[in-house]
């Protein structure tokens, strides 16, 4: 999921590759709110029932205590979450609560606050006010895609895996911040996954969720010449090993081995700039979108495809 290499010298080659390799990038082990470049770590009331399903409930969250560490104003510790935004500068009414937001899920980079951090980069005070809940969705798992991000990594993509209960992330976003959110979706679609079942980390259960997709579906064995000769009979997708999840049934990589794979199947498809190495493959990607996008069409000509019949696009981003 990518919006370009923000924050690093074109020239520093080894500062892009470190980057690359380090999709999806850090996740913080609980709910946060992102506003202002910055990370509140909250918890839930408990003193309160769930809200009806569909609600975002900024209004029963509490910053996390002074322990957390987050290099925040001790001020703000152990508050109400919406006093906390106040101290912030971010007024009650200043930002959009409850149905106002549409939930969608984080299942990779977006699930972390480093990317929004630079995707909301000129969302100052409450327009970039951001609520990020942990969740639970089950039957389903975070893959690798068919494609190559403009930054170098090999993105993520949902697919359908019944049995595994993948630990992700919901952001309500309101109008605006859905639009930006949009803009940084290329090769993407949104769409809308009715009959699940996904826990929220306050109690919530949702049972529809928006979710942006890969247009070039999904890295399979396929992309692996051993797995060719049973003529695709067994094709399987590849989990992202960073993503946690239970009752896994894909088998996992990890970013550079997903890096690796890829590089060998391009470099077999006689593309040209062919790579020596994992990381001249990640600079080429980087430093020339036709190398890149050569390489993502390959890919999609063995891709498989998002497996839940349940969904309806919303939008092509």
């Amino acid at each position: 999921m990518a919006h370009g290499v923000r924050g690093i010298d074109p020239d520093d080659f080894e500062g892009l590759v470190a980057r690359a390799r380090s999709y999806p990038f850090e996740w913080h082990p609980g709910s946060f709110v992102h506003v202002d470049g910055r990370c509140l770590p909250v918890r839930w009331r408990g003193d309160d029932s769930p809200l009806a399903a569909g609600r975002c409930v900024m209004g029963r969250a509490i910053v996390e205590d002074e322990d957390s560490g987050m290099g925040l104003p001790a001020k703000v510790w152990g508050r109400p979450l919406v006093s906390a935004l106040d101290t912030l500068g971010c007024p009650p009414g200043s930002y959009a609560l409850g149905d106002e937001r549409t939930p969608v899920l984080g299942y990779g980079s977006n699930a972390s606050p480093q990317q929004l951090a630079r995707k909301f980069f000129d969302f100052p005070g409450p327009r970039g006010v951001l609520l990020n809940q942990r969740c639970t969705l089950h039957d389903f798992d975070s893959v690798y895609s068919a494609l190559m991000s403009g930054y170098g990594s090999i993105p993520a993509d949902l697919q359908h895996s019944p049995g595994t209960q993948l630990h992700c992330f919901v952001t309500w976003l309101d109008a605006e911040q859905m639009a930006r959110m949009d803009e940084t979706e290329g090769g993407y679609y949104l769409a809308e996954l009715e009959g699940v079942h996904l826990e929220l980390e306050d109690g919530n259960v949702l049972n529809k969720i928006s979710a942006y997709l890969a247009t070039a579906g999904q890295l399979s064995n396929l992309h692996d010449d051993s797995a060719e000769e049973d003529g695709g009979e067994h094709r399987h997708n590849f989990a992202v090993a960073e993503v946690p999840a239970e009752g896994r049934v894909f088998p996992s990589l990890r970013q550079h081995e997903a890096m690796e794979l890829v590089r060998k199947k391009t470099h077999a498809h006689g593309l040209r700039g062919p790579a020596a190495h994992v990381d001249e493959f990640v600079l080429q990607n980087i430093k020339c979108a036709d190398t890149r996008v050569a390489r993502v069409r390959a890919l999609a000509a063995a891709a498989s495809k998002f497996a839940y019949p349940r969904h309806t696009i919303s939008k092509r981003c």
